[in-house]
Order: C-alpha cells, then structure tokens, then sequence
C-alpha cells in the first residue's frame, strides 16, 4: 500500500514475518478509511510538539504494530520510544516524555477512529441492534414452529416485524459496502 511506504518509520514493522509483526497483515481498514489513516500517520510521524528541555530536543518516535477494524471501529495499535538529542533523560523526565508521547497518539487516533465511524459503517451499536433482532426473529419462528403465536415472553408481531424491518435495513447498508 502506499500509505505504508509513504510512512516507512511509523511502518517499519509491514515487513517482518507475521509471527514477529502484526503490521505483515498491512492496513486491514475499509478503503474508504484511508485518507483518514494517511492523515493518522502524518500526524503520528511528525509530532507537532518536540520536547526542549535543558538544551534538549526530545521527538516521540511511534511505531505501528496493527491497524485494523473491529467490530467496525477503527483499531490502531502502537508502540512508543523517544529520540534524545543533547544531555539524557533522567528516569522521571524520560516518563513524563513518553506518557505526553501517548497523549498524543491517543488524541490523534480518536479523532481519526471518530472520522471513520460514519453511520455507513457497522460499528459495536450496529451489531448490537443485529443481535437484538435476530434474537427477536428466532424466537419468533420457535413459536410459529411450535404452532401458537401467543408467546409468554411477549413477542409480538408488531415486534416480529420491526425486528424484521431493521435486519432488512441493515443488511441494504452492507450490500452498499
């Protein structure tokens, strides 16, 4: 992809043997999402604040270990180091540099899961609501199986076919994927 050459530091690892690397797998992302991911990387290999301190300059380096979707949510794994020009960290500074390295990272990222989750896409709610209706369908077609509609659980036609309507609307959103 050229997202990963365009990016070598931040994707150092696409090249390693997938037992060593989950980035082997590339970016495992809908292609609509790539802009955003391209965006991601420019703003994870070019960090806007560079750390000064006592004639220092500390730069956050990120490495990716796994860029993918899950449960239609953007998943975007990383590691951390910090690049030291000048005198060396203490333990304490070198703590506070990585823990505001992973703030950033961490605002980027959400800010870049927020733009990929558009109401196209199937995200935790959207399988929620898939599950709920499937449930509501089987029991349905067990009461129609066992011959009576009077259910004591109180599933109703009404609900029967509201379940119905939303597993047909959200499989018409997956067909347009």
């Amino acid at each position: 992809m050229k997202i990963l050459e365009k990016y070598p530091s931040l994707y150092r690892e696409k090249d390693l043997p997938m037992e060593e690397s989950c980035m082997r797998w590339g970016l495992d992302v809908p292609k609509d999402w790539l802009p955003v991911i391209d965006k991601l990387s420019y703003v994870l290999t070019n960090p806007y604040r560079v750390g000064l301190g006592g004639g220092r300059i500390i730069k956050p380096k990120f490495i990716a270990k796994q860029v993918k979707i899950k449960f239609g949510e953007l998943r975007f794994y990383y590691e951390v180091d910090l690049e030291v020009e000048g005198k060396e960290l203490t333990k304490e500074e070198r703590a506070i540099e990585l823990m505001l390295a992973r703030k950033y990272a961490d605002g980027a990222i959400a800010l870049a899961t927020e733009l990929c989750e558009g109401e196209d896409h199937i995200n935790m709610k959207g399988m929620k609501e898939i599950k709920s209706s499937t449930k509501t369908l089987i029991e349905a077609l067990r009461l129609i199986a066992n011959g009576g509609i009077n259910d004591p659980e109180g599933v109703t036609t009404a609900a029967i076919l509201e379940a119905a309507d939303r597993l047909e609307e959200l499989q018409e959103r997956l067909k347009k994927k």
